[in-house]
């Protein structure tokens, strides 16, 4: 058991290294003193600033590209993936990953991904209009979880680019095992979220994604081939993400109904409530889904 967590979780190795190493130097040191150490290292990345130091090194170094193929189409929507692990502080009553801790991880992916692709983007944008600099700033965000990451359980966050509006830039993450199946789309999906963001110009005007996109030379000439394709997988994306809020407005109408008549003091007919259930748990489960992710819908 425990040479299965090292082996999933480096910290956890490396901190009985750590162990190991502190009882062969100093033979003094106490079990308790030893079990503090332990805990303390394998716990590391929930202390506070930790995330601050997790997130500086996207704004410090120079980001390294999604995708090393010279296709600008394919370097914009392709994968970026960075590993973590659940270390005991962010372990929740249930024993596995608290669903609150998944969006800092998320913070962690989607900067990446988003310096990697438009750092060079940003900056030329900024140097046309000097006193309004440009930034990307987080609108919303939502997760489904499917599956529980157990505690000090290894896995991979594969964030990317999904597709854009005249306002809007889309960004999906899955959180997915960190095994042997390193594939895009390959291993077990514990979570999938969303994200959408929107580019500032001064911190007030709106700069529309796609301007953002042509600054960061990913969508090609005009007319090109490159911006065909791209423009292809946008749409599509998009038509599923609009189907799918078009459901969550659906569901959030019918429960305001029903709640409403519930506290009104009016009982709800039995073919309503079964109409509603039917349809509550039919669309419950398609936006539970993991969502436009599969290559094929976007290919």
């Amino acid at each position: 058991m425990l040479q299965s967590r090292i082996r999933n979780s480096p910290m956890v190795g490396f901190a009985v290294v750590v162990v190991c190493a502190t009882r062969m130097l100093f033979p003094g040191i106490g079990f308790a003193t030893l079990v503090a150490i332990l805990v303390g290292l394998s716990n590391i990345k929930a202390f506070p600033f930790v995330w601050h130091l997790r997130v500086l090194p996207g704004f410090v170094l120079t980001p390294t590209p999604p995708s090393a193929s010279a296709n600008k189409c394919s370097r914009l929507f392709a994968p970026h993936t960075c590993t973590s692990h659940t270390p005991l502080l962010e372990i929740d009553y249930n024993l596995h990953k608290s669903n609150s801790t998944y969006f800092s991880d998320l913070d962690i992916s989607r900067s990446r991904l988003l310096l990697s692709l438009f750092r060079a983007g940003l900056a030329r944008l900024t140097q046309d209009q000097p006193n309004a600099p440009c930034t990307i700033a987080l609108g919303g965000a939502a997760c489904n979880f499917h599956k529980a990451i157990p505690p000090l359980g290894r896995y991979r966050m594969v964030s990317r680019v999904l597709c854009w509006d005249r306002k809007w830039l889309y960004v999906a993450t899955q959180f997915r095992s960190a095994g042997e199946d390193q594939r895009e789309g390959g291993g077990i999906v514990f979570a999938t979220a969303l994200a959408r963001y929107v580019v500032k110009a001064g911190g007030r005007v709106t700069v529309p994604p796609e301007k953002l996109l042509d600054a960061s030379e990913l969508l090609g000439a005009e007319g090109s081939p490159a911006r065909k394709e791209a423009e292809r997988r946008r749409e599509r994306a998009l038509r599923l993400l609009q189907t799918r809020q078009t459901q969550h407005k659906r569901l959030a109408r019918m429960t305001l109904v029903l709640v409403s008549s519930l506290i009104a003091g009016s009982q709800p007919g039995s073919q309503i409530l079964e109409c509603a259930n039917r349809d509550g748990l039919l669309m419950s489960g398609r936006l539970a889904s993991p969502g436009p992710w599969r290559r094929t819908d976007y290919d």
